[in-house]
């Protein structure tokens, strides 16, 4: 595991930008862990909600428009 993490974080230091390194993280975990998906919400505070940032494995169109609310899900 410690070897992924360090290459993980050797890569994500080479992104182009934050979305770059957001789909390199996703896609690594998924594959770490053998999953059929994987993704990232990051919060909205001022309007409650989680915001899928990146993902490997589902509809990638919904980036930046699937959103749940903090106490939902």
């Amino acid at each position: 595991m410690l070897t992924v993490i360090n290459r993980l974080v050797s890569e994500t230091a080479r992104s182009q930008n934050l979305l770059d390194a957001l789909a390199l993280l996703v896609s690594t975990v998924r594959e770490t862990l053998s999953a059929d998906a994987c993704c990232l919400f990051l919060t909205d505070d001022d309007k409650g909600l989680f915001v899928l940032v990146s993902t490997d494995g589902l509809n990638t169109g919904m980036i930046g428009k699937a959103r749940i609310r903090f106490c939902e899900g």
